[in-house]
């Protein structure tokens, strides 16, 4: 009897500590083979996930083969524009957490995103580190005002926002929530911000590697990451033979 009761209590150990470290696959994870130096951000977002499942989001349901690509740091000139034209080519639509600082300087990409049937999310005004500051600047200083400017040119605001490197403190998270904003993160990291390991080839190996209906894939748009542009068509060509459908992140999430 008490071996029985030993087990059990062992297994539900093992239960817990693989939600919380993101490697059971049955909930919401950051899904990625994580370098060290990263692997303390997968286990606080795949925390964060499971406490805050209905405004904080790394992918959406896995019982439909669906997929969002998602842009982040934008828009960023010619860049921008060359992404833009290769999704046109392809006929997939992606959302975009722009940068209000950028989109002030390059409203008609701004404008572009939104006619080409692309979905719009707010990724801040600067770009910074939003653990450094309170929440009440986030919401002034980086959110109001982007959301301004987005909606001043395109005429709508976006529910959904992306904070700069993926992170937040917990309570953060709640103030945006009674804010009415919806965090979105990623299931997949592409890495393409990473120069050590950003080659078309790379790229396009973790985002098939770790592919599964209802991810949310992290990439940029930027000069200097031409890899990411690079490894589009192939990553689109294999996802589509799967059956995946490319949507934006609302669409996803249904929100």
């Amino acid at each position: 009897m008490f071996r029985r009761h030993l087990g059990l209590v062992l297994v539900l150990i093992l239960v817990t500590t693989l939600t919380l470290t993101g490697l059971a696959t049955s909930s919401p994870t950051l899904r990625n083979d994580m370098p060290d130096y990263l692997k303390g951000f997968q286990r606080t977002v795949n925390r964060q996930v499971s406490i805050y499942p209905d405004v904080y989001y790394l992918s959406g349901p896995e019982d439909v083969r669906a997929i969002a690509l998602t842009f982040d740091d934008g828009p960023a000139g010619d860049a921008t524009s060359q992404l833009l034209d290769l999704l046109a080519e392809e006929r997939v639509r992606a959302t975009f957490f722009v940068v209000g600082e950028k989109a002030q300087e390059q409203p008609d990409l701004i404008q572009r995103i939104v006619d080409e049937d692309h979905e719009l999310g707010n990724h801040s005004w600067s770009h910074p580190d939003m653990r450094k500051y309170t929440n009440q600047h986030i919401l002034d200083n980086e959110l109001k005002n982007t959301s301004q400017v987005i909606s001043d040119t395109v005429g709508l605001a976006p529910s959904i926002m992306r904070p700069p490197y993926g992170a937040l403190r917990d309570e953060t998270i709640e103030f945006l929530a009674e804010e009415r904003w919806f965090i979105i993160n990623w299931s997949i990291d592409s890495f393409d911000w990473d120069t050590t390991q950003n080659s078309p080839e790379e790229i396009t190996e973790k985002v098939l590697e770790y592919s599964h209906p209802g991810a949310i894939v992290l990439m940029h748009t930027g000069e200097g990451l031409d890899g990411t542009i690079a490894a589009l068509p192939e990553i689109i060509r294999v996802l589509r033979e799967g059956g995946y459908e490319f949507v934006t992140v609302s669409e996803l999430l249904g929100l």
